[in-house]
């Protein structure tokens, strides 16, 4: 097995509205790189991110990162979310309704003041620092809750339809700001 990658085999069965799904993954993912899942709706891609995070489990499955198993339904093996270095900006933001937008960045860095003012201007978020997400429209969210996952530094970041609360030029800013991120922060997104 290799060092550098991820290696996902899993599978599990979703019921959905369209009726069973099998969902079946077999994929390496190399780290430092940007991958991309597509599909259709209701296709397990969303699934598939929660099942790498630790937050669903599969039916069966294995998934190893470099060295580290994180799941073995073999086995047993389960490595919690929390020992996975990873951040996860989920489709409805996950932000703390009762902290402001600095706050809520800050969280995930234990209160490094650089970090958060670092990332605040890094994603242009300064006049949105004080506000809370109430006050924010969709994609001030969505703005908000890429530095937030990123403030702890993980070396892996699952992102759920990052772009979709963003208007076409936010859009193209985010994606150019994506692309930056894997080169100097060396995450595997």
């Amino acid at each position: 097995m290799e060092n550098n990658v991820i290696e996902i085999d899993v599978a599990k069965k979703l019921i959905s509205a369209g009726g069973v799904i099998n969902l079946q993954v077999l994929q390496k993912f190399n780290f430092g790189e940007l991958s991309v899942l597509f599909g259709a709706s209701g296709a397990g891609k969303t699934t598939l991110l929660r099942i790498l995070a630790g937050l669903t489990k599969p039916d069966r499955g294995f998934i190893k990162a470099g060295d580290t198993v994180w799941l073995d339904t073999g086995t047993g093996v389960f490595l919690p979310p929390q020992k996975r270095n990873i951040g996860f900006v989920f489709q409805d933001f996950a932000l703390f309704p009762n902290m402001s937008v600095s706050r809520n960045i800050a969280f995930g860095c234990n209160g490094d003041k650089s970090r958060v003012n670092y990332l605040i201007g890094k994603f242009g978020l300064n006049e949105f620092a004080h506000r809370k997400p109430e006050k924010l429209s969709g994609g001030q969210k969505q703005r908000v809750a890429w530095p937030g996952q990123l403030a702890a530094n993980p070396q892996f970041l699952f992102l759920d339809e990052p772009l979709s609360a963003l208007d076409a030029k936010i859009r193209s800013e985010l994606q150019e700001e994506l692309q930056k991120l894997k080169r100097e922060e060396k995450n595997t997104i």
